[in-house]
């Protein structure tokens, strides 16, 4: 499967428990480390709560990655198969125009 750009990184409503009980520095570093997995690759080396924590919001990172190529990939198709058939159509009128010319005689 082709890969397209990658969507933003999406934090939900109902993760917010995730982050109750981490001082600011904490979450810092946690979404600091969900930007550096999600858009450059790099897991991370966290320790403790910080790790269990990347752990849960990677996974839904990753399927949600998934999700947007797969979304992609059927985009990409239905433009293509649209196209395919505005071309067909295009070069069917061509050829019925072609075919269907009046023939002209000089009465002259």
């Amino acid at each position: 499967m082709k890969t397209y750009k990658i969507p933003p990184l999406l934090l939900r409503e109902q993760d917010e428990y995730l982050f109750t009980g981490l001082t600011d520095s904490d979450v810092g570093i946690l979404i600091k480390a969900l930007m550096a997995y999600r858009w450059h690759g790099i897991t991370p080396k966290l320790s403790g709560k910080l790790s269990g924590l990347f752990l849960a919001l990677k996974s839904q990172a990753d399927f949600d990655n998934n999700a947007y190529q797969e979304k992609c990939e059927t985009n990409r198709k239905s433009a293509k198969d649209y196209h395919d058939r505005q071309r067909a159509a295009a070069e069917k009128e061509n050829v019925r125009s072609q075919q269907t010319q009046p023939n002209v005689t000089n009465t002259n």
